[in-house]
């Protein structure tokens, strides 16, 4: 599921739990599901450190990073 905050910002819940982190577009938000809730704790970390919200260029960065992890250990 997927909420919009009163702010304008989102945040996502799956089997009714809320999910790490608060991002910026609903477009970020649907591809958040696609991380483990670990991404997304260090996302949400990283951009409450840097006072913003998650952005969709953040999490594909991090799609990426895990991606080439997973290929290195295949």
């Amino acid at each position: 599921m997927i909420h919009r905050n009163y702010d304008g910002s989102y945040v996502i819940s799956s089997r009714h739990v809320w999910l790490p982190g608060n991002y910026d577009t609903e477009r970020a938000a649907k591809y958040a599901f696609r991380l483990p809730d670990t991404i997304l704790a260090r996302l949400r970390d990283d951009a409450l450190d840097n006072d913003r919200l998650i952005r969709f260029e953040d999490l594909q960065q991090a799609a990426r990073a895990l991606k080439g992890k997973t290929d290195e250990t295949s």
